[in-house]
């Protein structure tokens, strides 16, 4: 009966610079998007803000309208 030795080979020093290198590519593309993100989302708050300035009654109406379909789905009663 032969045995049969299985020797690991410990990874290779280029496996580990390599996966290194791939976690700060991939870092700094999501701190990329991340910022991209926040700009995003501080234009569209800015008009949204700029909107119910100029259109009151609009904007009331329409949270008015929101609340009232969110309250009639949750039913509270």
């Amino acid at each position: 009966m032969p045995t049969s030795t299985s020797a690991k080979t410990p990874a290779s020093p280029t496996a580990d610079s390599m996966s290194e290198k791939v976690m700060q590519s991939l870092s700094s593309e999501c701190g990329e998007v991340c910022g991209d993100f926040q700009v995003m989302a501080e234009d569209v708050s800015s008009s949204v803000a700029d909107y119910c300035r100029k259109q009151p009654l609009v904007a009331g109406l329409a949270v008015f309208a929101i609340g009232f379909y969110v309250g009639w789905k949750v039913k509270p009663w």
